[in-house]
């Protein structure tokens, strides 16, 4: 499936390429909920050799952002528009997107690249675009072959089984150049073998290296072209799950607590560069109140201030994620190593990044607040085929994973929206490959990017599969291209980038941000209160300036409300621009 007639084989060898090179795959790998500081090149202590290998020989961001929730984050990748332009506002259920825009993978198949999907879809329903008896189908989007699941939270243990999937249709291969695999669905707690037990994280990679070995006999017969590889992992969100070998590793690296853990991946950070060294922990974040739930707001409680019981328990908790990470770290590194292995590797335009920051939901102690204690063979299956399958590890430890940063998933401050992003190219500026890469990036970007780094263009209209033409809106003025920083050096210097979810707000512009949040935290902050900061001095957002600053709150405001106009996006009625004077400051 695809539109238009894609170019010829040596067609494509003979365009111009970027920086005198041939034009380079792409291989975009997005994993879910992964927190800022999870990994170990960010300063986590789970193991993660592959990434942190991509890190050392290419370019560590310590500004990216990306949207506060998973289907949000998704559409901004593949289109360079927020979600609301595209007609979403909060997560993709049996939604249509609008037909506006243009996907990356249809855009980069129009110009000669091959292109596929493994791993998670959350785009909702594709029917506007083409015809196909599959409601979901990303063929229809411009994949050439994709592995998809639909929604999200399936079970990485039970392709069969779904939890909070919008539809029965769930994992599926859509592509007549691989086989269908088989694998053996694991019941006992400690059963794994990889390759034959099914777990999400290695069917996804399994696809990718099939699609990968398609690719390359595509290769030999035909001449050379580059792929788009969109290699998008379940893992690490809810359910937690982890081989039961793996997980027992990690019990003692928290038995610490999240306190500790904390305050010791903050030394790391420090010492690598990745945070400034005057960076001081704010204090935990707040759990909110949900409504009909049983507690109000509060801090997250001190490790010390929990019975052993709950302790154990929350232990286990975070060593079934950590493991579920390192699982994906593993995955990773087969993808890099198959490139390796055939000397695709340095041509591959690579990059890492999370959808979100660490998930909270909802409470400290898990799912809620009486999720656990676990005990005996409950507390020891934790995240195994034979456990229960919605476990979460809680906002105690979201709040370890958003390190130095304030709140997590769903909310515009810093540790809901910022994301490490890792990036690995031979055409990348030498002096980037030097500890952490500065300037603010954001998940919008990346279309724009990786267009403009291969000389295409958006263009002004756009026919889907069905044969529908209609208008595609150019990106918005807060969206810009990355290319010349990857390939030059050259910061992106001040800018401006805008967020909504949920009645979230953001608005940042140079060092400046102001911030709403939807509930009523423990600092008396009424909802939807503008909060102000100057990130260049006070990155983990400790110091409100807004007080003291009306006139940059009714700047900023401003700014954001037309950003919201220009995009569609809901105003909530408590989100407001400020009225008043200056007042005499600067």
């Amino acid at each position: 499936m695809t539109n238009g007639t894609p170019e010829t084989a040596d067609q494509t060898s003979s365009r111009p390429s970027t920086g005198g090179r041939e034009r380079p795959n792409v291989l975009l790998v997005l994993v879910d909920d992964l927190g800022y500081s999870d990994l170990g090149c960010y300063g986590g202590e789970i193991a993660t050799p592959n990434v942190d290998r991509l890190a050392e020989s290419g370019a560590r961001f310590d500004e990216f952002h990306v949207q506060p929730r998973c289907s949000p984050t998704r559409a901004s990748l593949l289109t360079g528009h927020t979600n609301h332009r595209l007609g979403f506002d909060v997560l993709t259920g049996d939604d249509e997107l609008r037909r506006n825009h243009v996907f990356l993978p249809e855009l980069l198949g129009e110009n000669g690249y091959r292109t596929y999907l493994s791993g998670k879809w959350h785009l909702g329903s594709t029917a506007n675009f083409g015809a196909s008896d599959v409601p979901r189908d990303p063929r229809v989007r411009g994949f050439d072959h994709a592995y998809r699941f639909t929604g999200y939270a399936e079970s990485p243990w039970d392709p069969d089984t779904r939890l909070l999937s919008h539809t029965p249709d769930t994992y599926r291969l859509l592509s007549d150049a691989v086989e269908e695999r088989t694998y053996e669905r694991a019941s006992d707690p400690g059963e794994y073998e990889p390759g034959e037990t099914f777990y999400q994280t290695d069917a996804i990679t399994d696809y990718a290296l099939d699609f990968l070995e398609h690719d390359r006999n595509r290769d030999e017969a035909e001449g050379r072209r580059p792929f788009f590889m969109y290699l998008a992992y379940g893992a690490p969100h809810f359910p937690l799950a982890a081989p039961q070998s793996l997980v027992d590793e990690y019990v003692s690296e928290y038995e610490a607590g999240w306190d500790a853990v904390r305050s010791e991946r903050l030394r790391r950070m420090i010492e690598r560069g990745i945070v400034p060294s005057d960076v001081v922990l704010p204090p935990r974040s707040d759990v909110p109140a949900r409504e009909g739930w049983e507690w109000e707001s509060h801090r997250i409680r001190a490790w010390d201030s929990l019975s052993e019981e709950r302790q154990t328990d929350l232990v286990r908790r975070m060593a079934v994620f950590a493991a579920m990470v390192e699982m994906v770290d593993r995955n990773v590194g087969r993808v890099l190593d198959e490139l390796e292995e055939h000397d695709r590797l340095e041509n591959t335009l690579v990059l890492f990044m999370s959808d979100n920051g660490a998930c909270y939901e909802w409470h400290e102690f898990g799912h809620s607040a009486d999720d656990g204690p676990r005990s005996g063979d409950a507390l020891r299956n934790m995240g195994t085929p034979a456990s229960d399958r919605g476990l979460k590890y809680g906002a105690g430890w979201a709040n370890v994973g958003s390190t130095p940063y304030r709140l997590y998933k769903h909310f515009g401050h810093e540790g809901g929206i910022r994301s490490p992003l890792v990036v690995h190219w031979e055409g990348l500026d030498d002096d980037l490959r030097e500890g952490t890469v500065g300037g603010v990036g954001c998940s919008r970007d990346v279309t724009p990017t990786i267009l403009d780094l291969l000389d295409v263009d958006l263009p002004d209209t756009w026919t889907a599969e069905n044969g529908e033409t209609y208008a595609v809106d150019g990106f918005d003025e807060t969206t810009e291209s990355l290319r010349d920083l990857l390939v030059d050096g050259d910061s992106p210097g001040d800018r401006d980038v805008a967020w909504e979810h949920e009645g979230n707000v953001a608005y940042r512009s140079g060092s400046w941000k102001l911030v709403g949040k939807n509930f009523e935290g423990t600092d008396g902050k009424p909802a939807h209160e503008w909060e102000l900061y100057d990130l260049s001095s006070d990155p983990t957002e400790s110091d409100d300036l807004a007080d003291a600053r009306p006139d940059r709150v009714r700047e900023l405001a401003g700014r954001w409300t037309a950003w919201a106009d220009r995009n569609d996006v809901p105003v909530p009625d408590a989100v407001t621009v400020p009225s008043g004077s200056d007042d005499g400051v600067e």
